[in-house]
């Protein structure tokens, strides 16, 4: 390759490179670096992983929370497995602004799931927050799927504990939603069969 064929190569390379490098450094000095966000090992010692601590493996859990970031991280780093096909019910507004007829038919499929994971994974405990969910009503998950046979059968399962509240602040120190945001959850522990 002659010194031209090079030069011609190299010059768009290398520029796109240098743009690439000084757009990285723009990025990084905009957005500092999130030192106090929770580690995986800090997420053993968070509120939600030591309230399930004593639960002897394996330990699978479901939480219905409002959004993703705690529960699965708590499920991962305290080796809890995850005991639902629904990462989150990230849906349910969805749902709960449909019309009269749809609304019945999203409550007997996503019901049929709901009772069908709670057979298949028999999560030992289920933590169930409550979340306003449209038009700033609550949405009560239990309630909401509560109605159909299957999922009755499976709650005969469960016995009520006490509730579980926690301020979510702590899993997102250092960030833009870092301010009190106290949650509390209603306790179902299965009962021994």
């Amino acid at each position: 390759l002659s010194k031209e064929t090079l030069q011609k190569f190299m010059a768009p390379h290398l520029s796109m490179a240098l743009v690439t490098l000084v757009m990285t450094a723009i990025a990084f000095s905009a957005s500092s670096v999130r030192i106090y966000f929770p580690t995986h090992e800090k997420y053993t010692e968070l509120p939600l992983a030591k309230f399930l601590e004593n639960c002897e493996a394996p330990c699978p859990v479901f939480i219905f929370n409002d959004h993703i970031e705690i529960t699965h991280q708590t499920a991962l780093y305290s080796n809890k497995p995850w005991a639902s096909r629904f990462p989150s019910f990230w849906f349910m507004p969805g749902i709960m602004a449909s019309p009269p007829e749809e609304l019945e038919t999203y409550r007997e499929k996503y019901g049929r799931m709901v009772a069908e994971d709670m057979a298949r994974y028999q999560p030992k405990f289920m933590l169930i927050g409550s979340f306003k969910v449209i038009n700033g009503e609550i949405f009560d998950f239990l309630d909401f799927f509560a109605g159909r046979d299957d999922v009755k059968a499976q709650l005969a399962h469960y016995r009520k504990k006490d509730d579980f509240t926690m301020d979510q602040r702590v899993y997102f120190t250092g960030t833009s939603i870092d301010k009190p945001r106290p949650m509390t959850y209603k306790v179902f522990e299965r009962i021994q069969d």
